[in-house]
């Protein structure tokens, strides 16, 4: 069903949240990155909603194509 945020027309359905470390400061922007190139995919909230469990979501998002970032 979501979840209902004060003053938001619909339920929130998808959420990701990000927590980093000071040594690992900029791989907050290769996740958001990555989570936006998987959340873009054709049909990613059907497949997302249509998940039966957390592994199913895990694979959602591992197994999805994506520009990979080689970092320096």
């Amino acid at each position: 069903d979501g979840i209902i945020f004060p003053h938001a027309p619909d339920p929130v359905k998808i959420m990701f949240i990000l927590a980093g470390s000071r040594d690992e400061r900029n791989y907050h922007l290769r996740a958001l990155m990555a989570i936006a190139q998987v959340a873009q995919e054709k049909d990613f909230e059907k497949r997302w909603l249509a998940a039966r469990n957390t592994e199913a979501v895990r694979n959602l998002i591992l197994l999805s194509t994506r520009k990979r970032d080689i970092a320096p």
